[in-house]
Formats: C-alpha cells, structure tokens, sequence
C-alpha cells in the first residue's frame, strides 16, 4: 500500500495506464537492449515485481486492492530521462543548406506518396545528420512514421528485418518471412517512412528483401549511400530498383557561401581570409563513376568550429582572469 498523500500526488501526474506503459517499456527494452533485470535497476524497482507487471497480471498477483502507480510514475521517469540523452545529439544548432532542403522534400515526399528516394553523398558531408533530422521532425509532428536504420557490411536479411523491427517497436523475433509480416501487419494503420543509411553495405539478397518492403502497401524508402550505390544498382542483377527509386541525390557539400554562414553564425564576425582559409582546410576529395571531384566536409567544418571555440574560452577566461587581478 502506498500512502495516501503519495497517491494523490502520483495521481496528479497524468500518468499513462497500464497497458500503454508496458507496450513502452517494453519497446524501450527491445530498442537499447536492456533486460528486464537491468530496466528494473535504472527504474529502482524489484525485478520480480516488474517482470509481472510487464506480464500484465499485478492484480492476479499483488490482489484487488494493488496500485500500479509508482510502477508506472519509475518506468516513465527513467525511460524520459534516457530517452532525452539518446535524442540530445539532434539538438544542434541546424544551418540550414540547399542541398538539406531538397532532400528534405524528397523525404516528405516518399512518406507521402510512398516512393524510394536514393542520396549518394561522400563521407562527412552531412548526409547522416540530414537524415537523422528529418526523420526525428516527421517522427515530431506526427506527420507520419519514419524509421532510422544504420546498416553494418554484410547485414543479412534475417539480421536486416531484425534490426528494421528493433528501431520501430516492432516484435523482433521470427523467420525473414514472419519479420516481413509483422512490418506489414503493425505498420498497416501507420504511414511509414524507412530510412536506410549506409546502404552500400547491403549485399545483393538483404537489397532484394529490401525492395519487397517498397511493394508493400504505402512504404516510402531513403536509400542513403556513400561510394556510388548509384552505380551497384546499375548492375544486371539489380536493375529492378531503376523502376522504383522515384529521386536521385548527387550530393556535393555546402557552398563557400553556406559554409561562411556557418562559421560567422557560430564564432561571430571574422575576416575574409580566415573564412577562406578554413574552408580551404575543410575541403577534401571524393570520388563518384571514378572521377575525382573536392567538397566541403561539414564534419571538418564542424570540428574546426569545435576547436576554435575551446581557444576563444579559453582567451576569454584569461581575459576575465587578469581583469580580477588587476
């Protein structure tokens, strides 16, 4: 029994009920990999005791008269709580470019009408991060469901359809051919968006199990590569992609423009040379159908940023420092 004023105050938290705080923890579980001993330490809560109530049979267990209150008021708090620092990443100042806007649309345009879109873009570009964000706005507004999966070399498909599972909430377990069918069937009243990075590493049978997610019902598809899976899919043997990717992306890095604008947003007013000077050093060579072409690393960008705002601190502590003294 828990005391009364305790209660109230649990009570007056809104908390979701039972059933909608087991399927969360439960897919909270399933996403990070925790077990149900582990959830039970980062919640403070017996082992024992969240295992039946995950089960759904507290009552039958505890009697008529138990509360699920502080069961549910721990799983909210500890899942809110690291689910905040597994987004916070997303949360950087965003400067927007050409080439994110238009990959923007054509994202919301697959979830729309339920096309593929391909994105070939070079290491550091910037690729990943204008994935990840998009995906987390349509997630945020309920425009729809977008699922983010970063594929390992060699991915097979069973591995493939398991990690696609994971990242919805969906059940994980099962053959490739009752993995295609829990997709189909959880994600039939939903309007789903897969976004697949580092695609190239698919072999050639995990890109056919992946097509079949396109011809089911509504899915929309972000084939998102670097090294040319541009030229992979021209290959006799997967040809039939050509007819089902609706949008291609070449991507070649921000402007000189962009970049300046980057720089001057987050260090403040520098002189012409400097912002040369440092987009020079971030620019490097990539490779697409074997020709050799330079590009801006917003990766570089960003770590040359990082960099000279720990000199900028630390000059202004000095300043600050000496000021005291004196």
């Amino acid at each position: 029994m828990i005391h009364k004023a305790r209660k109230v105050q649990l009570q007056s938290m809104g908390l979701p009920n039972d059933v909608e705080t087991i399927k969360r923890a439960r897919i909270f579980a399933m996403r990070s990999g925790l077990t149900i001993s582990e959830l039970a330490e980062m919640a403070n809560l017996n082992p024992n005791s969240l295992r039946v109530f995950l089960s759904g049979s507290y009552d039958k267990h505890q009697g008529a008269e138990s509360n699920t209150l502080p069961i549910r008021a721990a799983l909210k708090q500890a899942i809110d709580l690291h689910e905040v620092k597994h987004h916070a990443r997303r949360d950087d100042k965003h400067y927007s470019t050409a080439e994110f806007e238009e990959v923007r649309a054509s994202m919301l345009d697959a979830l729309d009408d339920g096309s593929a879109v391909l994105v070939d873009g070079a290491p550091g570009i910037g690729k990943s991060w204008a994935l990840e964000n998009v995906t987390e706005e349509i997630n945020r507004t309920r425009r729809g469901r977008a699922v983010y999966v970063y594929c390992t070399i060699g991915l097979s498909p069973q591995s493939f359809l398991v990690e696609v599972c994971t990242e919805a909430g969906i059940p994980n377990r099962g053959n490739k051919t009752q993995l295609l069918r829990k997709l189909q069937y959880f994600f039939e009243e939903e309007h789903p968006l897969l976004v697949i990075d580092e695609a190239q590493n698919l072999p050639f049978e995990t890109l056919e199990t992946l097509r079949k997610l396109i011809d089911l019902r509504g899915y929309g598809i972000v084939l998102a590569a670097s090294y040319d899976l541009v030229v992979k899919l021209r290959e006799y043997k997967l040809q039939m992609w050509s007819s089902r990717i609706n949008r291609t992306h070449l991507l070649t890095g921000p402007t000189k423009a962009e970049a300046a604008r980057m720089l001057t947003g987050e260090l403040g007013p520098m002189h012409e040379d400097d912002i040369a000077s440092t987009i020079a050093d971030a620019t490097v060579s990539g490779v697409r159908d074997g020709s050799t072409y330079k590009y801006i690393s917003l990766r570089n960008l960003a770590w040359w940023i990082r960099d000279a705002r720990k000199v900028l601190n630390f000059s202004s502590d000095r300043k600050q420092q000496t000021v005291g003294v004196a």
